[in-house]
């Protein structure tokens, strides 16, 4: 099953695998060391991954700035027809290690093993030991990250602002609560039963208006403390 990507930022402007058919028959480390030498950091190819598994972010030089995020481990596809150039070999099964930003973890969990992912990013480096080559993903599954980051940006121009203003207001609804009880208790001996009604659903209202404040501000601080930590 073939899941494909939205651009995210920028295109690839080549095929990985046309990339690799750089290296000829000539596949040994020196030769591979001295093809991704030729890269700029600002080159990203397009290739389809078969997934083996996720892990937790694993540090290679280059991805230092998706920490936290996870890593990917699959083969290349290579589908490609066969050319006339005798030298073009099919790199399918090639091992690829792909290391994805943060941001995209919850994206990326979803991901089952054995589907195909089309997919691009930016050359590291290749693993001599585990025979793979390292990649930074410059890309994210179409539309979802679009719209995961429109929403978290939403929540924070809306709430963020009115943190403090809350912290406030669920102290003054100790005061709320006590004037529900003064006029509740008042219409039962005055026996006003629209003035005790009045009263208890201030008291009722000022209550669980009270608790859910005192937990968005518990839950602010609680991140702010972890945030420090």
């Amino acid at each position: 099953m073939l899941k494909r990507f939205a651009v995210s930022g920028k295109t690839a402007e080549e095929e990985f695998l046309v990339f690799l058919d750089g290296l000829g028959s000539e596949k040994s480390t020196e030769n591979r060391i001295q093809l991704f030498n030729s890269l700029s950091k600002s080159d990203t190819f397009s290739f389809e991954l078969e997934l083996d598994q996720i892990q937790p972010w694993e540090w290679v030089p280059g991805n230092e700035e998706c920490r936290g995020g996870k890593t990917l481990f699959g083969k290349l596809i290579d589908n490609r027809r066969k050319r006339a150039n005798a030298k073009t070999s099919c790199h399918s099964g090639e091992l690829i290690q792909l290391t994805t930003h943060p941001e995209w973890n919850d994206l990326v969990e979803d991901w089952e093993k054995g589907d195909v992912y089309a997919c691009s990013g930016r050359p590291l480096g290749w693993d001599a030991t585990n025979k793979r080559y390292q990649m930074l993903a410059t890309e994210v599954p179409e539309g979802s990250i679009e719209l995961l980051l429109a929403i978290t940006w939403i929540l924070k121009i809306l709430l963020s602002p009115i943190w403090i203003p809350c912290w406030f207001a669920y102290k003054f609804v100790y005061v709320a609560i006590g004037i529900g009880l003064g006029l509740g208790i008042a219409g039962m001996l005055l026996d006003d039963l629209d003035l005790a009604t009045q009263g208890w659903f201030i008291c009722a209202f000022s209550g669980g208006f009270g608790l859910i404040l005192r937990f968005y501000v518990w839950a602010i601080n609680l991140r702010a403390q972890e945030s420090s930590i």
